[in-house]
This record gives C-alpha cells, sequence and structure tokens, in this order.
C-alpha cells in the first residue's frame, strides 16, 4: 500500500527510539532496504540490533554521532545491493510460521490445563495479508 511505497522512496531513514524494544518503524524501513539510524538504549545493542539487518545502524543518542551516522547513511545510499541483501530477514513472516501446532498445543495445555484438539488453533491462524496456513 501506500505506507509500503513511501518507504520504497527513499534511501535512509531515521527512527530515535528511547525504548528497549527495536521498534517496528526501524524494522519496516530496514526490510524495505532503507539504511535505518536508530538510537541504543539499555538492553538495545547495535550488535544485537545489526544482527537483525546490516541495514540497521544503532547509535547512542547523541546529537554528534547521529550526525554522524546520518552522514555515513547518506554517503552509501547508492550500494542498492548491499540495501538489497540486507532487507531479507530470516523470520517468520506469519504466526502460524512462527507458532507449531505443538506449541500452541503446550501453551494452551499450561493455560487452561487441559489438551487442545488437534488442528483446532492452527486452522485458524491467517498471516496479516489473509493467507491461511
Amino acid at each position: 500500500g501506500r505506507y509500503r511505497a513511501m518507504l520504497n522512496s527513499h534511501d535512509v531513514g531515521i527512527a530515535l527510539q528511547d525504548t528497549p524494544h527495536p521498534g517496528l518503524v526501524s524494522l519496516d524501513m530496514a526490510a524495505a532496504g532503507l539504511t535505518t539510524i536508530t538510537s541504543t538504549y539499555a538492553t538495545k545493542c547495535a550488535a544485537d540490533l545489526a544482527a537483525i539487518s546490516a541495514n540497521i545502524v544503532a547509535v547512542e543518542p547523541d546529537p554528534k554521532v547521529l550526525a554522524d551516522a546520518i552522514a555515513c547513511a547518506v554517503n552509501s545510499a547508492g550500494d542498492l545491493q548491499r540495501r538489497s541483501a540486507a532487507a531479507e530477514f530470516d523470520w517468520p513472516r506469519s504466526a502460524a510460521q512462527a507458532l507449531s501446532s505443538d506449541l500452541i498445543t503446550r501453551m494452551l495445555t499450561m493455560i487452561d490445563g487441559t489438551d487442545a484438539p488437534a488442528g483446532c488453533v492452527t486452522d485458524a491462524i491467517a498471516s496479516p495479508w489473509g493467507e491461511a496456513r
């Protein structure tokens, strides 16, 4: 849609977040091929974010450091091959891919102490794009 088109029309993204989680905007930008500048915070470290995607550049929230990171990102924006390769995330893209039938059954058993009938939960899980898995 429009959000994806907007992301695809840019080369560099900036998503500064004073939070312990990476944030969906940073991940969206990186997956769209933008070199994405974000801030580190407590347990959110640069190495962990770079392991998700080389498109994510996490730096300390200091104006000079941020300015340097932005300048580097702008200077490397022309490396489309690197940006495209780093946009490929190796992780589940739907709930059904992330949550195996066995895991769901075990979770339901822990929640209510009973076994769920085979297939009753995973058959109903669909991805955000409407594809049943």
